[in-house]
C-alpha cells in the first residue's frame, strides 16, 4: 500500500513510500532525493520532446 506525506513549509515536497512493483507518475520538476533501490524511467509520454 502506498503511503505519502506532504512535507515542508517554504518549499513543499511529497514524500512517497511505494511497495514492491508499485509505480508513481509525475510531471517534470525537481528530484530532491531517492533511495538507491528506486529506479527512474523517464519518457515523453508521446506529447513532445524530453529535452524541450
Amino acid at each position: 500500500m502506498t503511503n505519502f506525506k506532504i512535507m515542508g513549509n517554504d518549499i513543499q515536497h511529497l514524500y512517497v513510500e511505494l511497495g514492491p512493483n508499485e509505480k508513481i507518475y509525475a510531471e517534470g520538476g525537481h528530484l530532491i532525493w531517492k533511495s538507491s533501490s528506486v529506479n527512474i524511467k523517464a519518457t515523453t509520454g508521446g506529447e513532445g520532446c524530453l529535452l524541450g
